[in-house]
């Protein structure tokens, strides 16, 4: 069975045809956990987690590695701690559950891997100092997020979809 797949940057059906067909992995952004979710915060995991049993089925369970984070560092947590007057672990660990909570509720199958991004501080900044040295872009143009670097004459974006 042949798997096609909208690419949203050549804006055609293709073939998809994975990098090595013995381990591919997809990951996708997960919630910034500062408050409860909303429904539009459930597209990207109903959506994904159905692509991801698809893959699944198709090439196999131990094949496929699906990682989706928990942004548990930004100013709207900073400040609803400071408004609770509670340490941000207390904010970011009740909505972090809430979430996974509400993604089982709606039968969302968890990522095979959650990854914390207050655990990987260091290396987003290395990754970022990394970048910005040798003048690499960060983003391509059909980013939402607005980077400039050094070697770009202009700001890139990154869409999401």
């Amino acid at each position: 069975m042949t798997l096609k797949l909208h690419n949203t940057l050549t804006r055609d059906v293709e073939e998809f045809v994975p990098q090595d067909p013995r381990r591919i992995t997809m990951y996708l952004c997960g919630p910034t956990v500062y408050n409860y979710v909303h429904i539009g915060n459930a597209r990207g995991p109903v959506v994904f987690g159905l692509l991801v049993r698809l893959l699944k089925r198709h090439y196999g369970d131990r094949h496929v590695v699906f990682a989706r984070n928990i942004t548990d560092v930004d100013d709207k947590i900073n400040a609803a701690a400071f408004e609770l007057k509670v340490p941000i672990d207390t904010i970011t660990a009740k909505y972090a559950a809430a979430y996974a909570e509400d993604m089982k509720k709606l039968g969302v199958d968890l990522p095979d891997i959650v990854p914390y991004a207050t655990r990987h501080i260091a290396a987003i900044v290395a990754m970022i100092v990394e970048t910005t040295a040798t003048n690499t872009p960060i983003c391509s143009e059909l980013n939402s997020a607005p980077v400039q670097v050094a070697s770009e004459k202009k700001f890139a974006y990154h869409r999401v979809e």
